[in-house]
């Protein structure tokens, strides 16, 4: 009984070691940590489906988490206004740099159905065109061509002001509709995106 004893009080402490150590976030990890919205698009194209002509534009809301565990390892997620969180368009196993907060991937993570491999994503806060800002590529190839993918984020919450006044051409479909209405609510980042695209091409036209 008293072996079984030790042997419960060992696993508790060794639990709550664990749980501090886990619950200790760098500073890195914190920059990340959590969702980013905004938009991506599709670039380079060979896929007949998205021709890449030089006037049709495929771009799309989306929503990335970063999640941490241990020593900078961790997931990013991506989805769109097409899929959902619990079905993303992207999910890579990814290191992060504590000292230069650049982020790579791991092996084993993909894009729709290509393969993400280690190193393959690299995302930089130096290459950011703002405060507050991330913008990567991620490759997606298959049987009938290939495209890239450019991301641009910025944190869950953030008015994107200094976007607005800078370049409103670079802002999300969503962002005047959608976007905004739940941050002024102060909502968390949903698991969809539900645009309402009525809404949206009628606040276009106001704005053209």
């Amino acid at each position: 009984m008293k072996h079984s004893i030790a042997l419960i009080l060992c696993a508790i402490l060794i639990l709550t070691l664990f749980s501090g150590c886990a619950g200790k976030k760098s500073e890195a990890e914190l920059y990340y940590e959590g969702d980013w919205y905004g938009w991506w698009m599709i670039t380079n194209s060979t896929l007949p489906d998205f021709e890449d002509d030089g006037q049709t534009s495929y771009w799309y809301d989306c929503i990335a988490n970063f999640s941490f565990l241990m020593a900078g390892g961790g997931t990013l997620t991506i989805f769109d206004e097409d899929s959902s969180r619990d079905e993303p368009i992207a999910a890579i196993p990814i290191l992060l740099n504590n000292e230069t907060k650049v982020i790579t991937s791991r092996k084993d993570g993909w894009f729709y159905e290509s393969e993400v491999g280690e190193g393959d994503l690299t995302i930089d806060p130096e290459d950011a065109y703002y405060e507050n800002n991330l913008v990567f590529e991620l490759h997606f190839e298959n049987d009938e061509g290939s495209f890239d993918g450019f991301f641009f984020l910025c944190p869950w919450g953030d008015d994107w002001q200094r976007i607005v006044d800078d370049n409103p051409d670079s802002l999300p479909y969503g962002f005047e509709t959608w976007y905004l209405p739940k941050i002024e609510a102060g909502e968390s980042a949903p698991d969809t995106i539900e645009l309402d695209y009525d809404a949206i091409d009628a606040i276009h036209q106001e704005n053209n």
